[in-house]
């Protein structure tokens, strides 16, 4: 295989002459040994990222951390599949589609036939839970943000979702 440390790609020699019909073989492509390439790009750990190092060989090194707008973006994330989760478990799309059912009034649901009324009632009940749950946890999640923002100290995606409310339907 031939390694391009510009192009930080592996090509493999079988489709070297198309590459270089279509003027895309680099001036820089290496060959290495099989076991080079089986290193770097077939046994990577999850943890590890392919570059050039300053001669131009392939190495592994560790993710760069992710800055703190990577970091929110990521918790935000989190909390956000969490309760879409939790109101799929009752058969809304996402946390949000539910939010349309919270206001439903008493009026509004005295002029719908009366064998949909108990059912229109539950799932009001639902969305009010389900909206008071998600701002329970947006508050506990911005929260955790804030301290994170302040400390500098970065807590884990394991450490964050363990800070979140817990999300179960009353009985």
């Amino acid at each position: 295989m031939f390694y391009s440390a510009t192009a930080n790609t592996w090509y493999d020699p079988e489709f070297r002459a198309s590459y270089e019909e279509s003027g895309s073989w680099p001036d820089d492509a290496t060959e290495y040994p099989d076991h080079v390439y089986e290193q770097v790009v077939r046994d990577r750990p999850a943890n590890k990222v392919m570059v050039a190092d300053v001669d131009g060989n392939p190495v592994l090194i560790y993710l760069p951390a992710p800055d703190n707008e990577q970091l929110i973006a990521q918790y935000t994330s989190l909390i956000q599949s969490r309760l879409d989760n939790f109101a799929r478990t009752r058969n809304y799309d996402n946390v949000n589609s539910s939010a349309k059912y919270k206001d439903i009034s008493d009026d509004e649901i005295d002029s719908l036939p009366a064998e949909l009324h108990a059912d229109v009632i539950k799932f009001r009940a639902e969305c009010r839970y389900l909206a008071l749950k998600a701002a329970e946890t947006w508050a506990r999640g911005y929260a955790i943000l804030g301290s994170f923002q302040i400390s500098g100290e970065v807590p884990s995606i394991e450490s964050v979702e363990a800070q979140l409310p817990l999300l179960e339907w009353p009985n």
